[in-house]
């Protein structure tokens, strides 16, 4: 026998009348048509019929609590809960949500494992709207610019993310433009730190993106409750400003980087969403902002981008976004320019120095806050010209931070000869070099760091020494990396894949296989430009696995 619906429970306690019911159940069909799926026992509250505390009685007698994480907040209908449940996001507790707190919640969990528990909660699941292939689980998120859904896609036995844009309302031309950017935006690009675009899609009269569902937590939660180390903290801004660089590769510029569109799951896997006011640099046509005009989140915006508008948007106003969440997570909620919601933030912006990190929180790492400050630095000239060159120095901060030792302090003051010092040192001046330097060296950088490496084995041939050999070859390998990237600016692809393959030789036992499935990718579009198909196909079968 099926469970009781919420309407019928609510006639049979006489809390509404059936010609209520009738009007809400018009009401919730009505905004279904429109893209809001909104709850009855959500509906019923904000047309005054029941109270809160009402309507969690009458999902009590289905057998419902809704509970709410300790950490993330997220909301569930609990199906038979004790207790003892955990958040399907972030694993952490559950415990019963404040009797007037919100009816909203993301899905219905069953917190038993017994088969009717099972059977009650597919039950509870096949009530839930539809639209075209999928099944309305709940709302995830809602702002001045839509709403985004969690949905479960049957035939293929997946959980994704519908985005709608203002449902119930009119969409203007201009909000529907940045929609349709939006997912332009975001379905050009392919990395594992940044949230998937699956398809712009349209049923019932509805236009909504469909995107990849990430069962993480805001940054901003974590960081604000002191869940991530530092070294957690700077190993998510690493592979998020990794993230940024591919997209401003791609021609496209984020504009709201901050905490809160930085999702994490339980194995510390970062993503970048919400590509909202994106604005792709190649293409002028799909501006939708005037000159003078700005978007984004105050706190998190360059200088140059609030005092000049969209004539000052480059790459470097992400690195200044990402800089700035850096800085409010290792303070646990402080800004480089105080308070966002002060009414003088804009000027201060404008001119007013950035608070060093330092001075802000004496505890951090000092080699640390010389990075974000860089960062954050006023003067774009004078911060990180690619987000790619902030992944490396935090990079190499997390790898020296944790105790490893720096090889010109530490590695080459036990040597006898210095030969390999000599050599680091002078490829490393190359290294540093942005322009044409590496134009004249590229091509032989494979066998520098061969003869470099030779000559610290030689050098070392103790058991204690091996590891500073292997420092000597991160270090090498990092600036491999640099000298890649500048190649391929710089319009040489034969000399950028002989650095990125130097790279790829001395860091492949330290490379974790999402950044090692990012360069092999990175390698396969210089064979394209090269002409090596079949070079091109290896490394996408071998980044693949």
């Amino acid at each position: 026998m099926a469970a009781p619906t919420l309407g019928e429970l609510a006639l049979k306690a006489r809390l509404i009348r059936g010609r209520e019911l009738e009007d809400t159940l018009r009401f919730q069909r009505q905004g279904y048509a429109e893209g809001d799926f909104r709850r009855l026992g959500e509906l019923l509250v904000a047309y005054g019929y029941c109270s809160r505390p009402a309507v969690r009685k009458l999902l009590h007698r289905q057998g419902l609590t809704i509970v709410e994480c300790v950490l993330c907040s997220t909301r569930y209908n609990g199906l038979g809960y004790e207790g003892r449940a955990e958040c399907l996001r972030c694993g952490r507790g559950l415990r019963p949500s404040a009797p007037g707190a919100s009816l909203v919640v993301e899905d219905s969990i069953a917190c038993g494992s017994s088969e009717r528990a099972l059977r009650v909660l597919e039950e509870l699941h096949q009530r839930n709207p539809r639209l075209d292939r999928y099944e309305i689980r709940g709302e995830v998120g809602r702002g001045g610019m839509g709403v985004i859904y969690k949905a479960y896609e049957p035939r293929l036995k997946r959980t994704v993310a519908l985005k709608f844009m203002h449902p119930g309302g009119a969409l203007s031309p201009e909000d529907a433009e940045r929609f349709r950017r939006e997912a332009q935006a975001v379905a050009s690009l392919r990395h594992p730190h940044i949230v998937q675009a699956l398809a712009i899609e349209q049923a019932q009269g509805l236009t909504y993106m469909a995107m990849d569902f990430v069962a993480g937590v805001a940054m901003e939660v974590l960081t604000n409750q002191g869940a991530l180390s530092v070294e957690e903290i700077v190993a998510v801004a690493v592979k998020i400003a990794r993230g940024l660089h591919h997209a401003h590769e791609a021609g496209v510029i984020h504009r709201d980087v901050k905490p809160a569109n930085i999702v994490i799951d339980r194995a510390l896997h970062p993503y970048l969403v919400d590509f909202g006011v994106a604005k792709q640099s190649r293409d002028r046509n799909l501006s939708l902002t005037s000159e003078g005009e700005v978007l984004g989140s105050l706190a998190y915006m360059a200088p140059e981008y609030v005092a000049k508008g969209r004539s000052a948007l480059d790459r470097r106003c992400d690195v200044y976004g990402l800089g700035v969440v850096l800085y409010e997570s290792l303070t646990q909620g402080l800004l480089p320019y105080g308070d966002p919601d002060d009414d003088e933030l804009i000027h201060r912006l404008v001119s007013d120095p950035a608070t060093p990190l330092l001075q802000a929180h004496p505890a951090a790492p000092p080699e640390l806050a010389k990075i974000v400050d860089r960062a954050i630095a006023k003067d774009p000239a004078r911060r990180h010209q690619t987000a790619e060159e902030l992944a490396l120095d935090l990079d190499s901060w997390l790898r020296t931070g944790k105790g490893i030792p720096e090889p010109a302090d530490d590695v080459f003051a036990r040597t006898s000869s210095g030969e390999a010092e000599d050599l680091l040192l002078g490829y490393e001046r190359r290294a540093r070099s942005q322009r044409g330097g590496y134009l004249a060296w590229g091509s032989s950088a494979a066998l520098l760091i061969a003869t470099s490496v030779c000559a610290a084995g030689w050098i070392y041939s103790s058991a204690s020494a091996r590891s500073d050999v292997k420092v000597l070859k991160n270090r090498l390998g990092l600036a491999e990396l640099r000298a890649a990237r500048a190649l391929q600016q710089s319009g040489d692809p034969q000399g950028a894949l002989s650095a990125l393959n130097a790279a790829l030789e001395l860091l492949g036992p330290t490379l974790e296989p999402a950044r090692r499935a990012e360069l092999l990718s990175e390698r396969a579009l210089l064979h394209e430009r090269l002409g090596d198909e079949a070079s091109a196909a290896a490394d996408r079968a071998a980044a693949a696995r």
